[in-house]
């Protein structure tokens, strides 16, 4: 029998090499694209995502608690479970084998978060700042990356979960989510933190993305309606707001 090899540990947490992609790109146009080549029931969720990704005005690509906290948060107003999970993530076609990322003890060293968060909805786990990950950067560009997790919310919670994604290559990448708890204290030590911060990031990315979406086809906002219709009830506003202007 042979035997299994080690995974070789990448960055314990979110803080980079040198070779890391450090920084998002600023590109309105290839985010506005990637958007609209997303389908309309993923707007939501991915969509969402790649909206804030290229609103925020934090740049660098090792922000995964507050990415995942200000989408958790305006996933929440749009009345969905949304949860940010801790988690550790396997590459196992790495070129040096099979690469580890995050932390099964996450915590802050100092500042510097050890660890790495995603967050579960709508049966998805969305891992909106995959791209600081090389490997992947390279597989997906600066996007986010979302693959399916049936699990039950209340087993994720006490258990913990695992999620294999599959890329449009055909290569997966394992994502272990730690039981819910194992995030609660880098949770809480942000929010005290950041707070007021991410309040206002809330408030932004739903205005700015509801208005966004306005320019949508009456047929994809139908489908937003479909499967959330909190989304779809803002961008009805923001196309009144607009029509009342003219």
């Amino acid at each position: 029998m042979s035997k299994k090899r080690p995974a070789r540990a990448g960055r314990p947490g979110c803080a980079g090499r040198p070779e890391y992609p450090s920084s998002l790109p600023r590109d309105p146009e290839a985010m506005t694209d990637l958007l609209l080549r997303l389908p309309p029931r993923s707007l939501h969720t991915t969509g969402l995502a790649v909206w804030y990704l290229g609103l925020t005005a934090r740049r660098r690509t090792d922000q995964c608690l507050v990415a995942s906290l200000v989408l958790e948060l305006a996933m929440r107003v749009l009345g969905l479970d949304a949860r940010t999970v801790a988690c550790t993530v396997d590459i196992p076609w790495a070129v040096d084998g099979n690469v580890r990322y995050g932390s099964r003890n996450p915590r802050f060293d100092a500042d510097q978060l050890v660890g790495h968060t995603v967050l579960l909805v709508d049966g998805c786990l969305l891992d909106p700042t995959a791209s600081q990950f090389p490997e992947l950067q390279a597989e997906i560009g600066a996007g986010p990356l979302t693959g399916r997790c049936d699990t039950d919310p209340d087993t994720v919670a006490r258990c913990g979960t695992e999620a294999r994604v599959r890329l449009g290559t055909g290569k997966e990448v394992v994502y272990r989510v730690l039981p819910e708890p194992a995030a609660n204290r880098i949770v809480r030590r942000m929010l005290d933190a950041e707070d007021d911060a991410i309040v206002a990031s809330v408030y932004n990315l739903l205005s700015t993305y509801s208005a966004a979406l306005a320019a949508l086809p009456d047929s994809a906002v139908a489908e937003v309606r479909r499967v959330c219709p909190p989304l779809a009830a803002k961008i009805d506003a923001t196309r009144d707001l607009v029509t009342r202007g003219q």
